[in-house]
């Protein structure tokens, strides 16, 4: 469903003149971004601002680089917005549109996807570019959709959340960032591997619309909106308006079960595995037979929540800018 690409919800427009005609402002835009992140570090200093004020130059708008307080990220956005801009791009990962969608708290405000993370899955589900300058010239003629919002005890996420072995391999991979590709493969394989013959299996009971399944699992994750089947190695997601959870249970009958699953994971077969539970829902339950603090880690962020774990969706919460289909090319 497509939102209507006018002013700003939270700015009115002033009146035109009856003097002179009207003389319609430039576009304006804030681009808020980590400063402190892997990929600004890696930039040269005061490369943002030559990059915006190049492409404002090239486009005939506006384009504003303001660094965000990770310590205060609801000031920063307050700051952001305090001029009214027609939208709010985001220049970072997973992690850090999830932090700003947080920290709107509601606040419907049109957000641009800069991709700049490690995985950018929201970026890719959206089709956006992944080279810096070549995402700012498709925003700027990208129309507004609504996305869903999707939450765990409360806590937003727009991609997916996973408990269980995921967790732990992504925190494996995260110390060994900085390494060099080639020293980070085998320290997370090592880390997978210790993982797969030590985690322990847990029962859990999953609870939605009054129907429970009972089963013993080392992994589960909770997509927002249901991934696509037979994309390999990370599985995208066709819509993210469906006002669905896709849930996926490894039925963990037994140690070899997911070494095998994690091969097909790699072949794109995943989905035909007779030990994975896949189906949609509107909200879920996950109950561990006690209330504890568990792993959780939603768009690659971990976080400590307490047990049992509360799944909701929140319908077209979410408004972002998603580029314009490229037509094929001609016969």
């Amino acid at each position: 469903m497509s939102v209507a690409a006018a002013s700003p919800a939270w700015d009115s427009p002033a009146p035109a003149s009856h003097a002179e005609p009207a003389v319609a402002p430039a576009r304006r835009f804030v681009v808020v971004y980590n400063a402190r992140s892997g990929y600004w570090i890696a930039q040269p200093e005061g490369s943002i601002e030559t990059r915006l004020e190049a492409l404002s130059q090239a486009h005939g708008v506006e384009l504003v680089a303001h660094s965000l307080d990770c310590d205060d990220i609801a000031a920063s956005l307050r700051d952001a917005l305090a001029t009214n801009p027609d939208a709010l791009f985001v220049s970072g990962g997973d992690g850090t549109i999830n932090s700003v969608v947080a920290a709107l708290e509601g606040r419907r405000v049109p957000l641009g996807i800069i991709p700049s993370g490690t995985m950018n899955l929201l970026a890719r589900d959206l089709g956006m570019p992944l080279e810096f300058d070549a995402a700012i010239e498709a925003l700027l003629s990208a129309e507004p959709h609504e996305i869903d919002l999707a939450r765990v005890n409360g806590k937003p996420y727009l991609c997916n959340s996973m408990i269980g072995l995921m967790p732990h391999i992504a925190r494996a991979r995260e110390q060994a960032r900085g390494q060099g590709h080639w020293r980070l493969s085998p320290r997370v394989l090592r880390k997978t591997l210790w993982l797969w013959r030590n985690y322990p299996r847990v029962w859990v009971e999953l609870l939605d619309a009054g129907a429970t399944l009972r089963l013993r699992t080392r992994a589960i994750t909770i997509s927002n909106n249901r991934l696509n089947e037979g994309s390999a190695p990370i599985p995208g997601r066709d819509h993210l308006d469906r006002g669905t959870l896709g849930v996926y249970v490894l039925h963990d009958r037994s140690r070899w079960a997911l070494f095998r699953i994690g091969w097909k994971i790699l072949m794109g077969t995943w989905h035909e595995d007779r030990d994975v539970v896949i189906y949609e829902t509107t909200s879920l339950v996950i109950d561990l037979g006690s209330k504890r603090q568990v792993t959780v880690s939603s768009d690659g962020e971990q976080m400590q929540l307490e047990a049992p774990l509360r799944y909701t969706i929140e319908p077209k919460a979410v408004i972002v800018l998603r580029p314009k289909p490229v037509p094929p090319p001609m016969p």
